[in-house]
């Protein structure tokens, strides 16, 4: 005789829920607000960079602050809130590739450990610091600027700042060198009045810069200072 009883069933397996709850508290998590220190640096990196564009595309006489607005992609009124003016705005085009992009590696080089590779090292930076559209649109700021007195006169002191900064700079940097400051900071502006010589080269010849040979060379100089001074007179 057959059991026409029928079976029993078998339990229905539980849903896990884990992963699905996890990602859909993940989902709903809400997205951090940017600060609004954050969003103003990334209007005024904006404009920097578009600042640069417009100066190497149409040059110094040509700039103005619609034209670099439209380029950021932000309206003339946000232009105008972060700087007001264009020239404030190219004072800090030549604040950012002077202290920003060259004094920067001036700082991190003191971690390496011979004063050669340091010299070197810093000696790199400037090289391509100053081939840079950045260093083409500071280029076209001081010599377009020649005509605003006032323009000039805030470069000026602006370039006297941060030239007292590197000269610190270099005093740390090379604190373990036997070499007078005024040699060190006269060593130092002629290596940077090199560099920026060597980069307009660069920029308006056809024909090319051995950056390698001219720096082995000063390498070399530098290397014979702190031996030139403990030689008697």
């Amino acid at each position: 005789m057959v059991d026409s009883a029928t079976p029993p069933r078998k339990p229905r397996a539980q849903k896990d829920t884990s992963t699905s709850t996890a990602t859909s508290s993940t989902a709903a998590a809400p997205r951090r607000r940017r600060s609004q220190e954050e969003r103003t640096g990334e209007t005024r990196a904006k404009l920097i960079e578009a600042g640069v564009a417009v100066l190497n595309e149409v040059g110094f006489s040509k700039t103005t602050s619609l034209l670099i607005a439209k380029r950021a992609n932000v309206s003339r009124g946000a232009f105008q809130h972060q700087f007001g003016t264009v020239q404030n705005l190219m004072l800090q085009m030549v604040q950012h590739l002077s202290h920003d992009l060259v004094g920067q590696i001036e700082l991190e080089s003191i971690r390496l450990a011979s004063p050669d590779e340091r010299l070197r090292a810093i000696a790199l930076r400037y090289w391509h610091v100053y081939q840079s559209p950045e260093y083409r649109a500071v280029l076209l700021i001081w010599i377009g600027s020649v005509q605003d007195v006032d323009l000039v006169d805030r470069i000026d002191r602006l370039m006297q700042s941060i030239d007292s900064q590197r000269d610190k700079n270099w005093t740390e940097i090379f604190a373990d060198q036997q070499i007078p400051e005024k040699d060190l900071f006269t060593f130092r502006r002629m290596l940077l009045a090199m560099v920026r010589g060597l980069a307009i080269h660069a920029i308006y010849s056809k024909r090319p810069v051995s950056f390698d040979d001219i720096l082995g060379l000063v390498v070399r100089l530098w290397s014979e200072l702190p031996s030139a001074q403990s030689e008697p007179a």
